[in-house]
């Protein structure tokens, strides 16, 4: 599927910290691919070739210092890779 990867106006929360010590955190839940058939979810976010190119913009876009993802059922084939190609240092906990 060929689709323009728009990224969604966000409002952001910012806190007030000396200039030195600012850093960005993203946290985001990308939405396991075991639960994209439930009924309540949207059409676009079914298919993970929507989902992924559209959460790579997202991610690229917010030049966050540090991202917390949950839900990355690709990890090693989506995920660690393309934070990998963004730059970032890319370390995976499981919940047990």
């Amino acid at each position: 599927m060929d689709i323009k990867t728009k990224v969604h106006k966000r409002d952001w929360k910012y806190l007030k910290a000396p200039q030195d010590n600012q850093f960005k955190v993203l946290s985001y839940n990308v939405l396991a691919d075991s639960l994209t058939q439930i009924k309540s979810t949207k059409k676009i976010c079914q298919h993970r070739d929507i989902r992924f190119p559209l959460l790579r913009a997202e991610i690229d876009k917010a030049e966050a210092d540090i991202i917390c993802l949950q839900e990355c059922d690709h990890y090693d084939d989506f995920y660690k890779p393309m934070l990998e190609n963004l730059g970032y240092q890319v370390n995976q906990v499981v919940k047990k």
